[in-house]
């Protein structure tokens, strides 16, 4: 009778555990294989590194590199975005829209990876028209994608590291 008893408890156990597992699961919208590292900032020095759970940021008190892992809330609406914007279409330059020195220079890479597939975009303020106000990408709307991309990736960041 004990034997039953402990062997019922246990695959409810299990059952539990299986079930939490399904359940978890059935929230992540991205794929397992969802991973990147976002470099930003000036000269590129801070990161969000997503394969490590790394962010690395200026603060008051220099740079500072720290453990940060996004929710699967965070890294849905992320992947989200990506494909909405057909990241894995962008292409890895874009040309400079300015033809003068501007120091210092905010550069930004997005090197993400999913579905077996992995793009690498680079840009940087010399790619915008800082004297077109209306329009800094001039027309250019993967430019424009790859901002957007950039700066909701920046604002979940900052909003994580504002609470």
């Amino acid at each position: 009778m004990k034997n039953r008893i402990l062997i019922s408890v246990l695959i409810l156990v299990i059952l539990l555990v299986i079930g939490s597992r399904i359940a978890e699961k059935s929230h992540q919208k991205y794929p397992d294989d969802f991973n990147f590292i976002y470099k930003y900032g000036t000269n590129g020095r801070e990161f969000l590194d997503t394969y490590s759970n790394t962010l690395k940021y200026a603060s008051k008190n220099g740079m500072v590199e720290v453990k940060f892992e996004l929710s699967v809330e965070e890294k849905n609406a992320i992947y989200s975005k990506m494909r909405e914007l057909e990241f894995m279409s962008i292409p890895s330059h874009f040309p400079n829209l300015i033809t003068f020195e501007i120091t210092p220079i905010v550069i930004s890479e997005l090197s993400a990876e999913y579905h077996n597939q992995k793009n690498t975009v680079r840009w940087n303020t010399r790619n915008f028209n800082l004297v077109n106000y209306e329009n800094p990408t001039e027309g250019n709307q993967q430019l424009k994608a790859i901002n957007e991309i950039g700066t909701f990736i920046k604002q979940l960041i900052y909003e994580e590291l504002s609470e």
